[in-house]
């Protein structure tokens, strides 16, 4: 297959290479590898570098606002906070695709040019389930796995489907405004009616087609201009095609993810609740009171509770104990 991108020969080569590995097609990964690092200019896309604010802190790094300021905190930390390269891969999948750290990816990344990067990728498709969702050309997935659960809100999934349309020449992304007419308009209306906003398909672009498409547009976060461009095609093909229904995750699913990314809060919490209770059992031991005693009996009660109540309950014992504490045990020597 031809593509058209201005790509020198190595990186062709290896596209064509990983999506024969993959069993895909090599315009799906290319309008992946294209919507990633398009913004770049080609002398920066193998060099390219974004950094993520919220994920440093997510990952227990501080607050940063840029990749110098977290560089000076965290070097390795940084790295796995930023995406990398053409392909634009998340550093803290380095160990996933085989690097010692994020570090050594982004070393590879430099040293290795086109062939790693994309090779990447196919080790990225394989390792995610990626892999599945590329051969089936299913954009929503894609999307999805490589941009986030919120790729709709940001349209990745119509620049996806409009670069995939572009490179493969599967799909005309003519662009249609009021006062046209030809096939290319009733293939339009068609597609509105069947997205559900009817448009009588005679062929003439007229104020009861523009009407319709601006419904859509603004129906899916589209700018209602009423003019049918690439991303307002994209968003028509994706409407028409059928979307696969996944299960909602279970509840088990949902606390795992949120231990995961809360992991380096719950960490220091679990910390402060055992200088908590080496404090209470002093304080018990001071008083010559049971600690032992005290302690199965709120074992007992916290017991009931379920995980999300149990870490609220470290929470607000790890930020009042500090502010209430002394005043707390002095209280309580008064009384006793």
């Amino acid at each position: 297959m031809t593509l058209n991108l201005n790509l020198p020969p190595e990186a062709l080569e290896a596209l064509e290479a990983a999506s024969a590995a993959l069993g895909c097609s090599p315009a799906i990964l290319a309008a992946v590898l294209d919507v990633e690092s398009g913004g770049f200019s080609e002398a920066a896309r193998l060099a390219a570098r974004r950094f993520e604010p919220h994920v440093f802190r997510r990952l227990g790094g501080g607050s940063a606002a840029s990749h110098a300021g977290a560089f000076r905190l965290d070097p390795e930390l940084a790295e796995r906070a930023s995406s990398h390269g053409a392909p634009q891969i998340m550093g803290f999948h380095a160990e996933l695709l085989g690097y010692a750290s994020a570090t050594a990816m982004r070393k590879a990344f430099l040293e290795g040019g086109w062939p790693e990067q994309i090779d990447a990728m196919r080790r990225y498709a394989e390792a995610t389930g990626l892999a599945s969702a590329l051969r089936s050309l299913s954009i929503p997935e894609i999307s999805r796995i490589y941009n986030g659960p919120a790729y709709a809100k940001l349209g990745y999934h119509l620049k996806l489907s409009a670069a995939y349309a572009r490179l493969s020449g599967g799909s005309a992304a003519r662009v249609l405004r009021l006062g046209d007419r030809g096939a290319a308009v009733e293939r339009l209306q068609r597609a509105l009616s069947a997205a559900g906003f009817a448009a009588a398909p005679d062929s003439a672009f007229g104020p009861e087609t523009e009407a319709a498409l601006k419904g859509f547009q603004q129906a899916r976060g589209l700018k209602p201009d009423g003019v049918a461009g690439a991303l307002t095609w994209a968003a028509l093909e994706l409407a028409a095609a059928p979307e696969a229904v996944e299960p909602p995750p279970t509840r088990a699913e949902i606390t795992v993810d949120r231990i995961f990314r809360h992991r380096g809060k719950i960490g220091a919490l679990l910390t402060a609740l055992a200088a908590l209770r080496a404090e209470a059992a002093a304080f018990a031991a001071s008083l010559n009171l049971d600690f032992s005693g005290i302690s199965q009996r709120l074992r007992a009660a916290l017991s009931d509770l379920t995980l999300e109540q149990g870490l609220l309950l470290i929470l607000a014992a790890s930020i009042l104990w500090p502010r209430l504490g002394s005043p707390a045990l002095r209280f309580a020597r008064r009384i006793f």
